[in-house]
């Protein structure tokens, strides 16, 4: 083991003792390495209702996988509705073990009794009393002090990682990413005599970034984006303050159409109006803002979007266990125990693409492989993919790949794929 297992075990006790939760110390694979608190119970409410073993444990897994990418801690919540929160134990190769808290209920037993208890109404009715009994024994904790209770884990397991220091030249390492990205810009801008003018479709898809959550693809549209404010201005900058102020006014406004608290994106607002005027160098306004953006896709991710996430890994398996055959999205619905329309808004507003373009996408995966390893007819590698014709399937590619499927195939073949 690359971490101290002693030391990992009293911050799992010791958090576990002052947060009243059951905590469990496991390997990134989920083994088991030690378990306490005066509320742990496993969970058992996903057996009972006779979901996949492996399911579960996959959600943990993508668990630790999301507080990597999301700043060192993340809440998500199991497939039956039962809420956890983890943060990853780093070693040299990243992370090693994590500590998660759970399971509990995330506000009122009506809440989880009016949404989750859906999902086995239908197939396992006579287990509802089981499940119900079970879930009784759980803490219900609220929502802000998810929130808080988050916050403090990843504070404790930060004193074994390091992470203060580790943090400080993890932002540097960003921020000087960024200048470069910004340098590299601006010469390729010099290098076209006719100019360019503002990038507003870069700005589209640096707030649409935001509003995912992809921190690494804000990052670097931010950096294109500071690249011709820095032109435009001439370096002055009393304009670039105001420029990148008016940025700031669109990232909220985008924020605020997701769904985010008010209240984070009012202080967010006026702590733009107290910071940028006072600002001298380009390289500070870009350090600002790269730490602002880890904050605001860390805030996407917050406990009141526990279920979105949820939703969406379960709907990307169903769609990946079902797309040979015709499949609707009211069927899609049904199978992840939601409406059609709200499954439709959560989805694009989680992902950027809709539940029908996902699935047409994995769909022309299968047919790219079928296409490029066998040599069977188009008309079969549709079937086989999923598509209902011939033409439909040609029309889904082209827009997919940019070429028509035998024009792949004929490129596969020459570069010896098949």
């Amino acid at each position: 083991m690359d971490f101290d297992l002693q030391l990992a075990i009293a911050c799992t006790e010791h958090f576990a003792a002052a947060s009243g939760l059951g905590c469990v110390l496991s390997g990134k694979e989920g083994k088991v390495l030690h378990e306490c608190g005066e509320n742990y119970l496993p969970c058992e409410v996903c057996p009972l209702a006779e979901l996949d073993k492996e399911r579960g444990l996959a959600m943990h897994r993508w668990g630790l996988r999301a507080a990597e990418r999301f700043g060192g801690k993340y809440i998500y919540a199991c497939p039956m509705g039962l809420t956890f929160f983890t943060s990853p134990i780093l070693g040299p190769k990243g992370a090693e073990a994590q500590i998660t808290a759970g399971p509990f209920l995330m506000g009122e037993m009506s809440d989880w009794l009016a949404y989750d208890l859906d999902r086995v109404r239908s197939e396992h009715p006579e287990k509802i009393p089981d499940i119900i009994a079970q879930v009784r024994k759980y803490p219900c904790v609220e929502a802000q002090k998810v929130t808080s209770l988050a916050e403090l884990l990843f504070m404790a397991v930060a004193f074994m990682n390091n992470v203060s220091e580790a943090n400080r030249m993890l932002e540097t390492e960003k921020s000087m990413r960024i200048q470069g990205q910004i340098s590299d810009y601006l010469f390729r801008i010099k290098q076209n005599a006719a100019g360019e003018v503002y990038p507003y479709r870069e700005e589209k898809n640096f707030l649409q970034a935001l509003r995912r959550g992809d921190g690494e693809q804000a990052r670097r549209l931010l950096g294109e984006l500071m690249g011709h404010i820095l032109l435009e201005t001439g370096s002055d900058m009393i304009q670039v303050r105001e420029r990148v102020f008016e940025l700031t006014v669109l990232m909220s406004r985008s924020l605020l159409d997701t769904g985010c608290d008010p209240v984070h994106i009012s202080r967010f607002m006026h702590e733009c109006r107290e910071r940028i005027p006072d600002m001298g160098t380009m390289e500070e306004v870009t350090m600002w803002l790269t730490r602002e953006i880890a904050s605001i896709t860390d805030t996407v991710t917050s406990p009141s979007r526990a279920h979105h996430s949820d939703l969406v890994y379960r709907t990307v398996r169903y769609l990946q266990e079902n797309f040979m055959r015709k499949i609707s999205l009211e069927e899609i619905a049904r199978g992840v125990y939601a409406s059609p329309t709200y499954l439709s808004r959560v989805f694009k507003q989680e992902t950027g693409i809709s539940v029908v373009d996902s699935l047409n996408r994995i769909r022309v995966e299968k047919s790219r492989e079928l296409l490029g390893n066998t040599n069977v007819s188009l008309v079969s590698v549709a079937l086989q993919s999923g598509f209902e014709s011939q033409s439909y399937f040609t029309h889904v590619f082209r827009q997919n790949c940019g070429m028509t499927p035998l024009q792949y195939r004929k490129r596969a073949k020459t570069a010896g794929a098949v």
